[in-house]
């Protein structure tokens, strides 16, 4: 009785090591994210994406607050892990970092003007949008007539 304890004492601890060993050898596989090497924090990411708005001649009206979100794009993970593979398309996720961005996001709640700008985890800037209410966005109806003729 006493072997058979001892017995299973040491597969349980065993089997714990091996669980141990693989979830450290499988972890990087299944979260290529915990390799990502990010040169910007979020607050260097938002001085970065206000920074490249000044450049734009873009200055947010008053009130309007900046919200600066990590976000990865599952499109482009789907089709390099269908393409590459697994285990190329973590590489190379981790290397470039290109499917992993900074977002922040200029807003005011009563308003439909709003930025976006994109940093990527070497902090540059990959994307800016602006969106405007649709009255300033679209041109006046006779200046495409006028251009024209």
């Amino acid at each position: 009785m006493f072997r058979e304890k001892r017995v299973q004492w040491w597969l349980f601890v065993l089997s714990g090591v091996l669980a141990g060993v693989l979830a450290i050898w499988l972890y990087p596989r299944a979260f290529p994210l915990s390799g990502l090497n990010l040169q910007v924090s979020r607050e260097q990411a938002q001085r970065l994406a206000t920074q490249f708005l000044r450049e734009m001649g873009i200055h947010p009206p008053r009130g309007y607050r900046a919200v600066t979100t990590f976000k990865a794009d599952g499109t482009v993970r789907a089709y390099l892990e269908q393409t590459l593979g697994l285990r190329e398309a973590n590489r190379l996720a981790q290397r470039e970092g290109f499917a992993y961005v900074w977002s922040t996001r200029w807003f005011r709640p009563d308003s439909e003007r709003e930025y976006y700008v994109d940093v990527d985890p070497e902090g540059r800037v990959v994307f800016f949008a602006q969106y405007l209410p649709d009255k300033e966005a679209l041109p006046d109806s006779r200046q495409p007539r006028q251009v024209a003729e």
